[in-house]
């Protein structure tokens, strides 16, 4: 409620200002909450606003990119596959070195699993854990969980107990043992 409140109000600035920077900020913020919220059509549109906005204004930088990856988190939930991967390609071909971009390759390789191609994932889950294990934590436990989905896809469910085992203690910390991360497993 507060964050539809504060959007309201953010709203009525960028139409009062009606300048690229604040309509960036209202529509990146608009995706967030929509993406939250659930509507994932409303979320999609606000994120596709503001990549136009980022690449006539700002061309395609860092945080082109990193729009680009919100986009493709909501065409997955949409069941937009083929866009959703194109979209991912696209940020890790920009990314590729970066660690922020992690999170995009673990993005990735669910994706792949999603679509039936768990083969097509391992080779990213293996990039995302060499740098998850530097990391740690909750970074760690998500590359471990995948790995550990992966490995059940592909048959082995020796590996796939594996990998749980040793997600599930960093899952609980980050989480708590309650959330559905945790539970599920």
């Amino acid at each position: 409620e507060e964050a539809r409140s504060l959007l309201d109000q953010m709203e009525k600035l960028e139409k009062a200002m009606a300048m690229p920077s604040v309509t960036l900020q209202y529509q990146l913020n608009l995706g967030n909450y929509e993406l939250y919220c659930g509507q994932l059509e409303k979320a999609a549109e606000a994120m596709e606003k503001a990549l136009a906005i980022l690449e006539e204004y700002y061309g395609k930088d860092h945080s082109y990119y990193s729009t680009l990856n919100q986009l493709a988190i909501i065409l997955q939930r949409q069941k937009r596959f083929d866009q959703a991967k194109e979209a991912y390609e696209q940020v890790l071909r920009f990314g590729q070195d970066q660690v922020y971009f992690n999170i995009a390759r673990n993005n990735y390789a669910v994706l792949l699993m999603d679509m039936g191609r768990p083969e097509e994932a391992m080779p990213h889950i293996s990039k995302v854990l060499s740098v998850a294990r530097q990391q740690g934590g909750i970074a760690l436990g998500e590359a471990l969980r995948n790995q550990a989905r992966a490995m059940g896809l592909l048959g082995d469910t020796g590996q796939e107990a594996q990998c749980l085992q040793q997600a599930l203690p960093l899952l609980t910390e980050a989480y708590g043992p309650e959330h559905p991360r945790v539970a599920d497993e």
